[in-house]
């Protein structure tokens, strides 16, 4: 093959997908520890990298993420903290401004976030 160093895989032609690029760095780095890449072909691997490639990614444990529960609307705050409407569209331009996305007349709320602001604001006190 001319063009391409011994040992090198041959770039892949116009038009055919790249490689897959990991984000996560802990794949990454256990990979770069075994002097392997993304790219590398699964035919280039030796049966003990295969083999501990596996094994790895079976006793990988999964990332905890967090469901987030989110609050739609105005409707929603009202429904949430058990306010009017009026109260509610002060409070969402107000304490709870950091917990509200609005892309045109669509609002969402983070629930968490919105819950943890209203108890810093000192409103629950009665």
């Amino acid at each position: 093959m001319s063009g391409t160093k011994e040992g090198s895989f041959p770039s892949p032609l116009p038009g055919t997908p790249k490689p897959f690029q990991s984000k996560h760095k802990m794949e990454q780095s256990f990979l770069k520890e075994m002097g392997l890449e993304w790219s590398t072909p699964l035919s280039f691997l030796t049966l003990g990298q295969l083999v501990e490639v596996v094994q790895r990614c079976i006793n990988a444990k999964p990332s905890k993420q967090e469901k987030r529960e989110y609050i739609y609307g105005l409707a929603g705050i009202q429904r949430e903290f058990g306010v009017s409407h009026k109260c509610a569209q002060a409070w969402k331009d107000g304490f709870l401004a950091p917990a509200v996305e609005q892309q045109g007349k669509v609002i969402v709320i983070d629930k968490a976030m919105a819950h943890r602001l209203f108890k810093e604001s000192g409103r629950n006190k009665k």
